[in-house]
């Protein structure tokens, strides 16, 4: 500092030091909001981020809601498709079974609350080697003789809806170079004309469907070692089975 005239002036070397003072404090200041301002910016970045994590866990939790409420209604529904199918479910018996030749006649009876449609017959025949058990005629004969699936005809449409009687021609296929469909006679014959010194059995099936589309096999006649003849029908079949023992049930 000088003197001059009683008054006391700074020096240069005053007015430095102030001004490095201020530049020095005004540098700290800067930091200090640079500071400040990163750490709002982070801050606000981990909360937006926790905030957005917070909205998709949210989401994420009501479609999982959602999901369980539509899997709880729809096995509701199908509890309750199950309850009405088994409510008016046919329960079909076949009260007496006849034939004339290849020809078949049975009467049913429905005990159900449903309604059966689409009656068929299914003709399964059995081969044996002597002293061992039946097994699929296919597993023997070349060309095979196989099962097929024949529609039955109502024969007295002004008959009760409780006892109904349907007809139909037994048949099987045999497939020769190509898949056939033959009278049951013709099948036997094919048996009988290679000589078989084994025993023949056949199990006849009643096929249906209820009005929701369901499917039902029920067997209702076994015709075991019957006799084989060239021109054994269904009728003589009948006839001369020994028993009447279930065998393989191969079609439930």
């Amino acid at each position: 500092m000088t003197e001059k005239n009683g008054v006391v002036a700074p020096t240069a070397a005053v007015y430095s030091m102030s001004s490095t003072t201020l530049f020095f404090q005004g540098s700290q200041i800067g930091q200090s909001v640079a500071w400040v301002l990163e750490a709002l910016r982070v801050v606000g970045s981990l909360g937006l981020s926790g905030l957005l994590a917070l909205l998709y866990w949210r989401m994420y939790r009501e479609q999982q809601s959602q999901n369980e409420v539509q899997r709880t209604q729809s096995d509701i529904m199908d509890r309750q498709t199950k309850l009405m199918a088994a409510s008016f479910k046919p329960d079909i018996t076949v009260e007496s079974v006849s034939a004339a030749g290849d020809t078949i006649e049975i009467v049913v009876k429905n005990a159900g609350r449903g309604r059966a449609k689409n009656f068929r017959v299914c003709c399964q025949p059995y081969l044996a080697a002597v002293e061992e058990g039946y097994q699929p005629a296919w597993e023997f004969i070349d060309p095979e003789l196989r099962p097929v699936v024949v529609p039955l005809s109502r024969t007295d449409e002004s008959g009760s809806d409780e006892r109904e009687p349907y007809r139909g021609t037994i048949e099987i296929e045999q497939s020769a170079g190509g898949q056939s469909r033959r009278p049951f006679r013709d099948c036997v014959r094919e048996v009988s004309a290679r000589n078989w010194n084994g025993r023949i059995a056949v199990e006849l099936y009643l096929v249906y469907d209820s009005e929701l589309g369901d499917r039902f096999v029920k067997r209702f006649a076994c015709l075991n070692d019957f006799e084989i003849e060239s021109a054994c029908t269904i009728e003589r079949a009948m006839e001369t089975s020994a028993t009447d023992d279930p065998i393989l049930d191969t079609l439930n």
